[in-house]
């Protein structure tokens, strides 16, 4: 339902988690950061989430 109202704008980092694009701070091999708070990076999505984000931070482009 999110990904109708906002395309590209929730992920999910990891199991149990949905966080919104552009709260994210800093990402990390293990983690990504929202408000002070860390939230767990599955080790297997990291590339992926990486390139999600860059893709929705610099437009389709990047």
């Amino acid at each position: 339902m999110l990904e109708s109202m906002a395309p590209g704008q929730f992920v999910s980092p990891g199991k149990g988690y949905i966080v919104n694009q552009s709260a994210i701070r800093v990402i990390k091999s293990d983690y990504i950061e929202i408000q002070g708070h860390k939230i767990p990076l599955a080790k297997r999505k990291y590339r992926q989430f990486q390139e999600n984000y860059l893709k929705f931070i610099f437009g389709q482009d990047a």
